[in-house]
């Protein structure tokens, strides 16, 4: 039987919750990522919910257009308990996979509910963002990404700016 390296399998994990964004079935340990969790779950409405996870988002992570490329290794990570461990900068994907994961173990969101919504940052760096669908069968774009850079739930980065989801 042939041995699969670690790489190998790194690279499935990755392609398998960046691009088809599957939650990958990790424990969560982390006493941080755990209270964050039960802080979400404690809303009293969706957008409630979704308001107190980007607040989180936008003091623990920053979006930073250059840093994309000079931390291209981080980009592997899968793990969300190393995830949370970290503060600063961080990569729109991880971000996501972090505030989606936040909003479906609330409890207030199911995975059916969050997609992901593609975009490209200056029209050339490609970005990726959440749409959560509500309760009221409407859609929200969520970019944590973005959000840490001033913009609000319902905004997406594009291009040079931001842009809303059409009706």
């Amino acid at each position: 039987m042939a041995k699969i390296s670690s790489a190998m399998i790194n690279l499935k994990l990755f392609l398998q919750y960046f691009v088809l964004g599957d939650e990958p079935t990790i424990e969560i340990i982390n006493p941080q990522l755990k209270l964050a969790i039960t802080q979400v779950s404690q809303a009293k409405s969706q957008l409630q919910a979704i308001e107190i996870a980007s607040q989180m988002m936008r003091h623990r992570f920053k979006g930073l257009n250059f840093r994309t490329y000079f931390y291209w290794w981080r980009a592997w990570e899968i793990n969300p308990n190393k995830l949370w461990s970290r503060t600063g900068f961080m990569h729109c994907h991880h971000q996501n996979f972090l505030l989606r994961l936040l909003l479906v173990k609330s409890g207030w969101f199911n995975n059916k509910d969050i997609s992901f919504g593609y975009s490209a940052v200056w029209y050339v760096s490609p970005h990726q963002y959440l749409i959560v669908k509500l309760q009221n069968k409407t859609n929200l774009a969520l970019d944590p990404w973005h959000i840490s850079r001033g913009a609000r739930p319902g905004e997406y980065a594009a291009g040079f700016t931001y842009r809303q989801l059409k009706s």
